[in-house]
């Protein structure tokens, strides 16, 4: 917290902050079935984003963060395309994301990470909804 007692910008809370911060540590499987379909998904979600941001007449990835509707695919993509591309997703995706987008929804981008998760972990066994890892 800063001297006024507040949170630093784009901080929901400093409890958020601090389970984010604690909480992500993810590497890629070493599974080749498990990255192709992680890579298929990846491809899902980047064509999702691009549908919503045409539904919602939103330009970019910038604006469509503080499109509430987009948050969901938003950080489902970016983690996903760090998880490939880096090969791991560490605490300061939190803070790159800030950092390239300003305000980031702590709590939404908390449960992004919790479906990655899943999907690398069991294969999408516990997330509810959505189209699955295939």
């Amino acid at each position: 917290m800063s001297k006024e007692g507040q949170n630093p910008p784009g901080w929901e809370s400093y409890s958020e902050r601090k389970v984010i911060g604690e909480n992500f540590n993810l590497e890629l499987p070493k599974n080749l079935d498990v990255i192709e379909a992680l890579q298929r998904k990846f491809k899902e979600y980047k064509q999702r984003l691009k549908e919503q941001l045409k539904e919602e007449g939103v330009a970019s990835i910038k604006d469509a963060i503080h499109t509430p509707r987009l948050f969901d695919t938003v950080y489902k993509t970016k983690l996903m395309e760090r998880l490939l591309a880096a090969g791991e997703i560490k605490p300061d995706i939190w803070e790159d994301l800030r950092n390239e987008y300003g305000n980031i929804d702590g709590s939404n981008l908390n449960a992004a990470y919790a479906v990655i998760e899943d999907y690398v972990k069991t294969g999408g066994r516990k997330v509810k909804g959505g189209t699955g890892l295939k």
